[in-house]
């Protein structure tokens, strides 16, 4: 047991969390790029002195997940770093992620002891390559994608390290927004230093420590008695990866997952997923941790969640070589989060079936990135955009509408910044898209229609998508979501659709139009009462004519419901939208 007191526990947990959350405002607020100023695509987080997590900032559970991982894997040279060294990389194949996500790791020492390790990860807006944003639609290997650079051990202060900035400098695009979002990163780091390290001397290094082993050893007991809460079984789900394969032979993108429960611990079990694809949507195994782990943990940790190492101990992953979920060197990995997303629902689907109590329907859960760039004769702009789609309905709520997918958590980038930033590209549409969210007793959320118009051309524009095919799907009897949209229209007025991945050349006057489905619905949509039907049409979420069809309600049943909500309102409403009132 031990000899800690609650409140020095309380009061050093939250000291640790708050440190995290300071260490990803200080990289938000020096950040160059909208991909992190404004969409929050980074993430901090703090290590004890074994490298074993002890507390981040609540930002991209993609990237929180694999942190400790790239950590574990690099720990022996982390462990070597001295007081002005750093541990910096970017390579899938060495404990990272894809390449434009660049680690960086920073000891923290008192009195000459290491005591921990501070870390953050930052995708950046290019790393070279085939492609703006090193989206190279084309790539098949990972030495197409960009500038990739394995583990380094650099000292701060040396000429080493201005080199690599220079060479790093010289190898992507947009460098000034990548060189700053760097120094960006490295400056959340040294915060984290100052404080963890405050922490550490105030209380000091022998009480920390032992407060650091109390938190790992109650997250570890969190996590098997939510478990150990669950039948002993197995359960399956799959998944499928759209995108269109290379020549005229299918193949297959299938995430398959066996979740085994047994006693206290659970096993997720990848063997049967296809082989892996000769193109850019395989997942690094860093990655597949990432996506498992928080289908888990989301599901059954819930809010009261603890954040330590310990939450993972009880957790297993068994991911195949050479499959899609674990690729080997040097299969291309910059669109992982398309499988990633099939990952975290393959495994949802498995959960819902062992405690559907626990699991919302699914989310739109599709990474849709949209990548502009026009060069200059003296730089080159790239912009990025990452839309959200519609949330799962859960157990008594519907889902939420224009988010972002749960593996992403990143923050809408506002209009008026992208205007801002890029006098070149004009936001031409964003809006929700009624009827998209599935039906049923709780509906999912609704998804969004973003439309970019070239204003001033020429200019290229990349990016991809999933769910084209494959709606989001419900739970309980709740309906699936509607299916997602690409296309471009030109300045002659003729569209043309864009697919799962595109690469097309822009100019004044051409739109390129994404459009994100809706969450999946929860429960039987013969228990959702028609006054929350009638709610729905007056806020424009569902059409007169849906809620008619997919909700079997009656017209004139429907005209009250409305009638009586919007009470003197009801004849200028039903006018404008055209409802009969009668």
């Amino acid at each position: 047991m031990s000899n800690i007191d609650p409140a020095t526990l309380e009061i050093v947990r939250n000291s640790l969390h708050s440190a995290a959350e300071e260490m990803g405002e200080t990289l938000l607020r020096t950040a160059y790029s909208s991909v992190i100023r404004e969409a929050r695509d980074c993430s901090t987080a703090l290590f004890g002195p074994d490298g074993d997590l002890i507390a981040q900032a609540e930002h991209i559970p993609m990237h929180l997940g694999s942190m400790p991982y790239a950590l574990a894997q690099n720990f022996e040279v982390a462990a070597s770093l001295s007081e002005d060294e750093i541990l910096v990389f970017n390579d899938p194949y060495h404990g990272g992620q894809h390449i434009v996500d660049i680690i960086a790791f920073h000891p923290v020492f008192v009195d000459g002891e290491r005591i921990g390790f501070a870390g953050s990860i930052a995708h950046h807006i290019d790393m070279g390559g085939q492609g703006a944003a090193s989206l190279g639609t084309g790539v098949s290997t990972t030495y197409g994608e960009g500038f990739r650079f394995p583990p380094l051990v650099l000292d701060t202060t040396s000429r080493e390290f201005d080199n690599f900035v220079r060479t790093l400098a010289s190898n992507v695009r947009a460098s000034e927004y990548v060189i700053g979002d760097f120094n960006a990163q490295l400056s959340a780091n040294r915060r984290g230093v100052e404080r963890l390290s405050g922490i550490a001397t105030k209380y000091g290094v022998e009480t920390y420590n032992e407060v650091l082993s109390e938190l790992d050893s109650y997250a570890e007991r969190f996590m098997r008695t939510r478990i150990a809460a669950l039948e002993d079984r197995t359960a399956t789900g799959s998944e499928t990866v759209e995108i269109e394969a290379p020549g005229d032979d299918p193949v297959d993108t299938t995430v398959r997952v066996e979740v085994t429960v047994k006693g206290d611990e659970l096993t997720v079990d990848f063997t049967g997923t296809a082989d892996q694809f000769p193109g850019y949507i395989n997942s690094p195994i860093a990655s597949t941790h990432s996506a498992a782990y928080f289908a888990v943990l989301a599901s059954l940790g819930g809010a009261e969640l603890p954040i330590s190492a310990g939450v993972y101990r009880p957790i297993s992953i068994e991911a195949p070589s050479g499959t899609l979920v674990n690729p080997t060197e040097p299969a291309a990995t910059r669109a992982r989060m398309k499988t990633c997303c099939r990952i975290y629902d393959a495994v949802l689907r498995a959960l819902a079936d062992l405690s559907p109590e626990h699991v919302p329907a699914s989310a739109f859960n599709s990474t849709t990135p949209i990548v502009f760039a026009k060069q200059f004769a003296d730089h080159t702009e790239v912009f990025m955009d990452l839309p959200g789609g519609g949330w799962g309905a859960y157990p008594g709520g519907d889902g939420a509408s224009a988010t972002t997918n749960p593996l992403q958590n990143e923050m809408n980038i506002p209009i008026e910044a992208i205007e801002q930033d890029h006098e070149w590209l004009r936001v031409a549409d964003y809006s929700l898209v009624p009827d998209s969210g599935g039906i049923g007793e709780y509906r999912g959320g609704l998804g969004v229609r973003r439309a970019f118009e070239i204003a001033s051309g020429p200019a290229s524009g990349t990016g991809y998508a999933g769910r084209l095919e494959n709606g989001a799907w419900g739970v309980n009897g709740g309906g699936t979501g509607m299916t997602g949209d690409t296309s471009v229209t030109r300045s002659d007025g003729e569209q043309s659709p864009l697919g799962t991945v595109w690469d097309t050349p822009l100019d004044t006057g051409d739109v390129v139009s994404v459009t994100m489905g809706g969450g999946g619905g929860y429960g039987p949509h013969e228990n959702r009462a028609v006054a929350r039907v009638a709610e729905d049409v007056a806020s424009g979420f569902v059409s007169f004519e849906q809620a008619i069809a997919a909700y079997d309600v009656e017209s004139e049943v429907l005209t009250d419901a409305l009638a009586d909500l919007l009470g003197d309102g009801f004849e200028a409403y039903a006018a404008y939208h055209g409802w009969p009132t009668v």
